[in-house]
């Protein structure tokens, strides 16, 4: 077995590659070798995708690894909204990578910091990341949205529903597939669900679909789930993560925003679990009784 001097070598060099490519530290990571007292090497590193690499890279060695998120503090707090129809925010300075788009009417992102043309920002969505200064202009905090507890659930009546599968069934064949969007011309998966809450019950939820799972916590058989419920998935191919919502039942349909279609679709379950490995059907929202449907 390695020693720990290999082990801390590795973590250097892994950290080193981080700060060149991300030029920003954003998640403070402490690592402790098996049988030892204390955390012995420590730094920081940017995304959470890396974390889970260097989590891969420590399995041989049974060392532990924690991690907190750490932004950099600012003199006063500012919000920014986008100076056009929406705002693209990237996972690094110059970077075409996209974490999510922000609309008009969105919440606005608060600003962390500044580098050079571009400012990192966070939004009520979990997502941070970089958008160019002279895409966006200042605003006030803006009006309130409902942030989501995890396991929470959402009251809902039968005509709120039909309200909520008229507004999704407005996007099928009209909108495109793109990775990390979330507007209203383009959008990825998890984009579409985020959408879907933004607008239609002002709740704020986590922009990726991993986040989207940890939060919906109510499970449910796949044989009794019920419009907007939701799948996560993997893909059986790729193995890559996907959500998906019911949006209606007898015959079972899911609506998503494909990958391989490029554009949001509606797709028999049946032909859905051909291509996609359902891991959990979740549950955000909880049928108001039949004598509050009634009032």
């Amino acid at each position: 077995m390695p020693v720990l001097t290999d082990l801390q070598d590795a973590i250097a060099g892994l950290k080193a590659r981080l700060v060149k490519h991300h030029g920003i530290n954003g998640l403070e990571v402490a690592v402790r070798p098996a049988g030892q007292e204390t955390f012995v090497v420590s730094g920081r590193v940017l995304l959470f995708a890396t974390l889970q690499t260097l989590k891969e890279l420590l399995a041989p060695f049974g060392a532990q690894v924690s991690y907190q998120v750490c932004l950099p503090a600012i003199s006063s707090t500012r919000y920014i909204t986008p100076a056009g129809e929406r705002l693209n925010v990237f996972a690094a300075p110059g970077s075409r990578r996209l974490h999510m788009q922000l609309l008009a009417h969105d919440p606005p992102c608060q600003v962390v910091s500044r580098h050079g043309d571009y400012l990192f920002v966070r939004s009520k969505c979990r997502v941070h990341g970089w958008v160019v200064a002279r895409e966006c202009v200042a605003c006030p905090p803006g009006r309130k949205y409902m942030v989501l507890q995890p396991g929470q659930q959402i009251l809902l009546t039968r005509d709120k529903t039909q309200q909520v599968v008229a507004y999704l069934s407005r996007f099928v064949d009209r909108v495109r597939y793109r990775w990390g969007a979330s507007s209203y011309r383009e959008m990825d998966c998890s984009g579409l669900v985020m959408r879907c809450f933004l607008d239609q019950f002002n709740i704020c939820i986590p922009k990726h679909s991993w986040d989207q799972k940890q939060l919906f916590r109510h499970d449910v058989p796949l044989a009794d789930c019920r419009p907007l419920d939701l799948l996560f998935c993997r893909q059986r191919e790729t193995h890559n993560k996907h959500v998906a919502m019911i949006i209606r039942t007898h015959p079972s349909e899911v609506i998503e925003a494909s990958l391989t279609k490029k554009r949001v679709v509606v797709t028999p379950l049946d032909a859905f679990r051909q291509s996609f490995a359902v891991q959990a059907a979740k549950r955000p929202f909880l049928p108001m009784p039949a004598t509050c449907n009634q009032q």
